[in-house]
């Protein structure tokens, strides 16, 4: 393994346009990024920022929580971070590890530029984060990777860092390095995997889905919220979505968000306002109407059941 770089990769429009035209160019970034993160770990000089563990699934305006844990590896400019009873700044050189169940918002400033890891159904994701005339989420690249032990190195990373509080001395502080360095060391394994097979072919679908998968979880997660993000109208958006992918958008949006549910309603302790929450629905009822409309269960009956992906006969 490599010496750690001395400097944050840096932001040019130039290197942007590259990265936001190729996946094999994003791979490269996310590799560079992970090299350099894992060097700085090894050397026991990883710059990790965990929250406190107060506030979790709380329901806050503004502030959407995810049912697994996120990370963000900061390249350059800052991220301002509002949780509940806390805040902290993200700056160059540093990631940021929030636990699944914590509520942030989120304000990026600066030479902006940093990687995003979420959880997906089948693997993985990471994406750039950039400032181009207001905030920008690049194409999600996902990949088929060891979902499970990631999302079980961050959890125990969450864990020893709250429990250790503001002591990072000693060896829970190698404890924390450690767990780092497994969690980075599987990420970095992951991104030289196979990639899973677009579910649609055309671009401006791809792109929708990859929006979709990024922000399923937001209140505002609507065909008019992604037409604007796509710079394209509603009704465009709509039409060639069902000519291509032969559904309606909608649909398909509510079905995301039911299979993330299911997915948190079988192996989480949330409870089904949380678990609503965490998938966009700010109204458990709604949630309870659409989530049975694909089931024929409610979340409730569902989580007892332990029925599979698909319970319909």
């Amino acid at each position: 393994m490599g010496e750690a770089s001395p400097k944050p990769i840096i932001l040019s429009q130039n290197r942007l346009r590259e990265w936001l035209a190729s996946r094999e160019a994003r791979v490269s970034l996310y590799a560079a990024v992970l090299d350099r993160r894992l060097a700085e770990a090894a050397a026991g000089r990883a710059r990790l920022r965990v929250p406190e563990a107060r506030g979790l699934r709380r329901r806050l305006p503004g502030k959407p929580f995810h049912g697994d844990p996120e990370f963000f590896f900061q390249e350059s400019g800052v991220i301002d971070f509002e949780l509940p009873e806390q805040a902290f700044a993200l700056r160059a050189g540093e990631a940021a590890l929030i636990p699944a169940g914590m509520p942030h918002g989120e304000r990026w400033s600066g030479r902006f530029l940093n990687v995003i890891f979420m959880v997906q159904p089948d693997g993985f994701s990471l994406h750039l984060g950039y400032l181009e005339n207001g905030p920008k989420c690049g194409p999600a690249d996902r990949f088929l990777g060891p979902t499970e032990t990631l999302v079980r190195y961050a959890q125990e990373l969450a864990a020893s860092a709250d429990e250790a509080g503001a002591d990072e001395a000693g060896a829970d502080e190698r404890l924390r390095q450690g767990l780092l360095l497994a969690f980075l060391s599987r990420l970095r394994r992951g991104i030289d995997g196979e990639a899973p097979e677009p579910t649609v072919g055309a671009p401006l679908l791809r792109r929708c889905q990859e929006l979709m998968d990024t922000h399923y979880a937001r209140l505002d997660f609507s065909v008019e919220w992604l037409a604007a993000n796509l710079g394209c109208s509603p009704d465009h958006l709509s039409r060639v979505y069902r000519r291509r992918a032969g559904r309606r958008l909608i649909e398909a949006m509510h079905e995301l968000r039911i299979e993330r549910a299911m997915r948190l309603l079988r192996g989480s302790a949330m409870g089904v306002a949380e678990v609503a929450w965490a998938c966009g629905y700010a109204r458990p009822s709604y949630f309870n109407r659409r989530f049975r409309a694909r089931t024929g269960l409610t979340p409730r009956e569902f989580a007892v059941s332990k029925i599979g992906d698909d319970p319909r006969p």
